[in-house]
């Protein structure tokens, strides 16, 4: 997702429309996350005067991990909208900058893509998940609800105790 920035506004036109499909490598992230497929990056690029151009995409794709629940494998779709500005690097010529995006004869894509995918990347799974084992040699797996049920139900030793001591 490379452009050369002369060739991407032909004919007067400020605008320039993309939909590529990528492949993004897995080695260096979390052991969970086994793939991250079907990546579709769609967009536009707006010429914001002689030395900007304002970058409109959405990333789609589907994330495949391990689920920390059951750990069988899960597809967690992502969709990620993102509105970025690209200055000429001229504009800075010998300052050192952070936190904006440079160009130069070329418009690159690509370092903000894979950011904007790291950054997504899920810690835990969908709550939907059912669990198959949920119980097993002297324990259960019980819902939050559950777990409040019992705290109510439970009486207190002290119970009696309510409302010997009324405060003024």
């Amino acid at each position: 997702m490379k452009w050369l920035r002369s060739s991407l506004f032909k004919n007067n036109s400020d605008t320039f429309v993309f939909e590529e499909n990528i492949n993004v490598k897995v080695e260096h992230y979390d052991n969970s996350l086994k793939d991250i497929r079907d990546i579709v990056v769609s967009g536009k690029l707006t010429r914001g005067g002689q030395d900007k151009i304002y970058a409109d995409l959405l990333v789609k794709g589907n994330f495949e991990m391990i689920s920390g629940k059951t750990l069988k494998e899960v597809v967690v779709p992502f969709e990620i909208e993102e509105r970025e500005e690209y200055v000429d690097k001229s504009v800075f010529a010998g300052e050192e900058v952070f936190d904006v995006n440079l160009m130069d004869m070329y418009i690159d894509l690509t370092p903000l893509v894979n950011e904007l995918i790291i950054l997504n990347i899920p810690i835990t799974t969908s709550d939907e998940e059912e669990l198959e084992m949920v119980s097993g040699n002297d324990w259960e797996v019980i819902s939050e609800e559950s777990l409040t049920d019992v705290k109510e139900k439970k009486e207190s030793p002290f119970a009696a105790l309510n409302g010997l001591f009324k405060e003024q």
